[in-house]
């Protein structure tokens, strides 16, 4: 049975949080525990889309009206 759980997280200049929450998510994205891990970004400056790539997390640098379309209904 296929994951169900889609994460979505909004982000601006978070590397901080995301070095730290990230790894756990992405091993449950790599188990198949996790369905999506989408990072919706606001236009950060630091390294946030860097770590969450290298996590496994799809990113949306979409306004928050778009971001409707990523999630599961």
């Amino acid at each position: 049975m296929p994951a169900k759980l889609s994460i979505v997280i909004p982000t601006l200049n978070a590397q901080d949080g995301l070095a730290r929450s990230l790894p756990r998510l992405g091993e449950g994205l790599t188990a198949g525990l996790i369905r999506d891990l989408v990072i919706s970004d606001g236009g950060s400056t630091d390294a946030t889309l860097q770590i969450a790539e290298a996590a496994g997390a799809r990113r949306s640098e979409e306004h928050t009206s778009e971001l409707q379309s990523l999630t599961n209904l």
